[in-house]
């Protein structure tokens, strides 16, 4: 989606705007992106940096995070992929893609209680932030340095693990957003649909 900017983080760089490669601002075109939407990005990407860095502007990352990207998986996660295929195991791709997805499906239950209607594109661009946050978490504490081909490996994983266990996903929305990465995957072009995710695989190489 383009347009979509994250909000100030608790890290000391400051992420860059999410954008789809399709249309809106790659070219100097204007953005696709309704105010609604980049709204809604806003405060789940916000919310999802609450959640790793409890004690906010310290940036002290949660130990219930850490655990789970060194793939200390509590029984909840083992349930809610329980019918992953091929099954969840204890591996950075998806130590990374599970705890990004876990963060997302607490948030997107705490936008249903609030009787919020989030966009699947919103949920999809916001997720990919989340994982490329972690991505840096994990390089940070140490657990593990994500190479370029591990990254996009738990961009895909985390497609997967979030279609099985979601309860709102619109299969078509996110058969057209997988559509999108691997169309931009094979052309070289990753980077421009996930500006976020070329920065975090520059720094790995």
């Amino acid at each position: 989606m383009v347009g979509l900017a994250p909000p100030p983080r608790p890290a000391a760089q400051p992420s860059p705007a999410m954008q789809s490669g399709a249309g809106g601002d790659v070219d100097g075109e204007a953005p696709n992106v309704s105010p609604e939407e980049q709204a809604q990005y806003d405060k789940l990407v916000g919310n999802a940096m609450e959640i790793i860095y409890p004690q906010g502007e310290g940036a002290t990352v949660s130990p219930a995070v850490l655990d789970q990207l060194s793939g200390k998986q509590d029984e909840e996660a083992m349930q809610v992929f329980a019918q992953a295929q091929p099954p969840l195991q204890n591996a950075p791709i998806d130590n990374l893609a599970s705890t990004a997805v876990m963060i997302l499906l607490t948030l997107e239950d705490s936008a249903a209680q609030a009787q919020v209607n989030l966009d699947d594109a919103v949920l999809y661009h916001g997720g990919a932030a989340i994982l490329e946050e972690l991505a840096e978490v994990a390089e940070a504490a140490q657990i593990h340095d994500f190479s370029e081909e591990e990254l996009e490996g738990a961009l895909y994983r985390g497609l997967d693990l979030y279609r099985i266990s979601s309860q709102r996903v619109d299969p078509e929305q996110l058969s057209q957003e997988f559509g999108q990465i691997e169309q931009a995957d094979k052309a070289g072009n990753l980077g421009q649909l996930l500006p976020g995710m070329d920065q975090a695989m520059q720094r790995a190489g």
